[in-house]
Parts: C-alpha cells; sequence; structure tokens
C-alpha cells in the first residue's frame, strides 16, 4: 500500500549560507554527509560513498527544483539505521520541477526513491538495493507529471520494485524489477508508458496497473511471476495499449479486465497486439467485460489453461492470432447480443487439448483455421478447415479456465 508521510526535513541552511553537509567544489556541490538538504537550485554530486547505515534521517532530500543530483558512480547506503527513512526524497510539499537523479547505487532504504509531486522528473542509471527483509521498495513516485524513469534496476526482494500512484505521461523504460512481491505496480495514472522493461520471478506479479488511463505496454518481458505476467485492471477507468510484450511461465500470462475503451480526454480503443504468452500455468490470454478491444496476431502455446479467453468480448475484434498446444485455443466466452465481437476472422489453432477455437454463441467472421485439436476443431467460429466442425454438441464447454495448480 503507498503510504501517506509525514515530513519532517532536516539539514537546513547552515550559518553563512552553505548546506549542511556540502562542500561546495566549482560549478557543482559536493555532498559530504548524510542527512543532506538540498534547498536551491544547482548540480550535486558525491566524491565518495555515503554510508548512513547508523544515521537517523533520510540519505538526500531534494527541496528545490532545477535540481540535478549525479551519484558519478557512488552509493548512498542505508542499512538497519534506515528503517523508516529514504535514500534520496525529493519533496517540497508543492510541485518541484526539472529534479534529476542519476548514475549511481541507492540501496539499503525502506524506500531508495521516493518521489513526490514534480514535473519533469528524471531517474537514470540507477541500480537500487532492496533490504528484503521488511517492506521495502525500490522506487515509489506520486503526482509525477511528464517524468522519466529510465534504466533504473531494482535488486533484491524488494515488497515494489517500482510503485507509481497518480501519475501522468510517465514514462518507465529499459528498467528491471526482478524476484520481489510485485515488479511494477501503477494506480490511478493517466498516459503512463512501460517500455521494454523486465519484470521476472515476482511472487506476485510482473506489471500491475490499477484504474488508470490510457496505460501502454510495450516491448517488456514478464517472465516465471506467480500469480499474473501483465495485469491491466482498468475497473471502468480507460484502454490500454499493450503491443509487442512476453509473457512467459506465468501464473496468466496478459490479462485485462473493465477496459472498455475511453480516457480522460478521449474515446479510444484497447489494441492487445503481437504479444506473445507461452507456458504460463493457467491462461495466455485474459480479458473480462472489456469493450471494443482489438486483438491481433498474438501467438499463444502451451498453456495449461486458454490460449486466449475473452469474456463478454463486446465489440472486440479478434483476427490473425494463433494458439496452439493449450487446453482450449481460443474461448469467447458469454459472447450473445451485447457481448458479441465484430469479427473472429484469420485465427489460427491447432494441437489444442479440447477445443480449437470455441463460443457460446455464433461469432461473426470468417477463414478462421483449426486443426488437430481434440476432440474438436471449431464450435460457433466459421472455419476453412476442420475435420468436426459441426459435430461439438452443444451442451459441451471447454474445459475450466484455471488448470490445477494455477496462480492468480
Amino acid at each position: 500500500m503507498l503510504r501517506v508521510r509525514a515530513v519532517f526535513m532536516a539539514g537546513a541552511l547552515a550559518a553563512g549560507g552553505g548546506l549542511a553537509g556540502t562542500v561546495s567544489v566549482a560549478a557543482s556541490t559536493v555532498l559530504s554527509g548524510c542527512d543532506s538538504a538540498i534547498t536551491a537550485p544547482g548540480t550535486y554530486v558525491l566524491g565518495a560513498d555515503l554510508d548512513c547505515s547508523a544515521s537517523s534521517s533520510d540519505g538526500v532530500d531534494i527541496e528545490s527544483s532545477n535540481v540535478t543530483l549525479n551519484l558519478e558512480g557512488y552509493a548512498i547506503e542505508g542499512g538497519t539505521g534506515a528503517n523508516g527513512y529514504d535514500g534520496v526524497f525529493v519533496y517540497s510539499g508543492g510541485e518541484l520541477k526539472n529534479v534529476t537523479v542519476e548514475n549511481g547505487t541507492i540501496e539499503d532504504w525502506e524506500t531508495d526513491v521516493f518521489v513526490s509531486g514534480a514535473s519533469n522528473f528524471t531517474a537514470s542509471k540507477l541500480t537500487l538495493a532492496v533490504d528484503g527483509t521488511n517492506d521495502y521498495d525500490g522506487f515509489e513516485g506520486e503526482s509525477i507529471d511528464k517524468g522519466s524513469v529510465s534504466a533504473v534496476d531494482v535488486s533484491g526482494s524488494a515488497a515494489d520494485g517500482f510503485e507509481l500512484y497518480d501519475n501522468a505521461s510517465l514514462k518507465v523504460g529499459d528498467s528491471t524489477a526482478d524476484n520481489g512481491e510485485y515488479g511494477f505496480v501503477g494506480e490511478y495514472n493517466d498516459a503512463d508508458t512501460y517500455l521494454s522493461d523486465t519484470a521476472n520471478g515476482n511472487a506476485e506479479e510482473g506489471f500491475d496497473e490499477m484504474y488508470s488511463n490510457a496505460t501502454t505496454f510495450s516491448k517488456n518481458q514478464a517472465d516465471g511471476n506467480y500469480a499474473v505476467g501483465i495485469d491491466a485492471d482498468c475497473d471502468d477507468a480507460g484502454a490500454v495499449t499493450a503491443e509487442g510484450n512476453s509473457a512467459y511461465y506465468n501464473g496468466d500470462g496478459i490479462v485485462l479486465d473493465e477496459c472498455i475503451g475511453y480516457t480522460k480526454t478521449a474515446y479510444i480503443n484497447s489494441l492487445i497486439k503481437f504479444n506473445s504468452a507461452i507456458d504460463n500455468v493457467a491462461d495466455g490470454f485474459d480479458d473480462t467485460d472489456s469493450f471494443g478491444a482489438s486483438w491481433l496476431e498474438n501467438v499463444a502455446k502451451y498453456n495449461g489453461g486458454y490460449g486466449m479467453n475473452l469474456i463478454y468480448p463486446g465489440d472486440d475484434t479478434v483476427a490473425w492470432n494463433v494458439t496452439s498446444h493449450n487446453a482450449t485455443g481460443i474461448y469467447l466466452e458469454e459472447n450473445y447480443s451485447s457481448g458479441d465481437v465484430d469479427s473472429a476472422s484469420y485465427n489460427e489453432a491447432f494441437y489444442n487439448d479440447d477445443y480449437g477455437l470455441y463460443a457460446d454463441a455464433a461469432a461473426p467472421g470468417s477463414h478462421n483455421d483449426a486443426l488437430d485439436n481434440t476432440p474438436f476443431d471449431c464450435f460457433n467460429f466459421v472455419c476453412i478447415s476442420n475435420s468436426t466442425m459441426a459435430k461439438a454438441p452443444a451442451a459441451s464447454m471447454p474445459r475450466g479456465r484455471r488448470a490445477s495448480g494455477a496462480a492468480g
């Protein structure tokens, strides 16, 4: 859960106008002690590691706009004395602008980097090492407007590698959150982007975005997460773009829920395209109560449940998807009347255990291809070639959506 934090700022201006714990050198200021408070614009650097393990304070507090904190490859170290404190804390009580934290290691704090209320914030080239013995996080960002987080890697057993709340147009790219509880967690965000990020081996979910508008997942990897690889729970809040992602060896691969096609500013449709969901314990792709989504050219193979399970797929377009070696290839569940798809065409289903292509009601579309599924190829799909198209008994249903032992 996101914390409501009481802010007690330390390290006020020292006598003569200098910053406590700093030494001025040329055009930059070297931070020489823990609990440094940056209250004026400028460039600040480390000249050595800061060992704050015995301190009862934050490592560095940034309270001013137009600040660059360059760690110069050094570390800000917390430890057992750092419980309840942050490595770098960016906060002023108002909106800060143009703050950058870059190029080093921040480790063993309750939160390694915490940012609240900033525009044009940048974090880059950081290693955040988390002490996994408590409920600690790598990066927390709330109320960031038009920010960028790039090449930030969280190691250790974080509760959340990245926790993102109420941000707008925040881009998270080329970053990693492995082997924690959750990799990337977002709530109430608007137009955030995850690009080429990695979330592997987390105890719950790799990516978990809730109640957000217009989230984009592009070229991310979510493998080996116990519950879900990529989970977008829109809760009627907006649409999702998921393109070119891979989700292997999770409980479920890629899951959408109630993504109904509008954002705060415009009506848009969800697009789920060019994704791969392979060897997941339960379903490859799962969608419940979304509207107007386009499911195009996705691949689902060797999943223990459905390759693709779409429940109430209202006005969806389902085309050019390939499913093989799943329990069931594609299942359109409750596709009656307003829950029907616009089109289900050019899909392929081969070597699935129960059904290749199955719909509860007749699905509009054509040119689907289903062969060598056991025992039935097509039911309520229009297929160009199949061995048992009309033989599925009306009372038959695909296998249950959760395979034995599935998570999530």
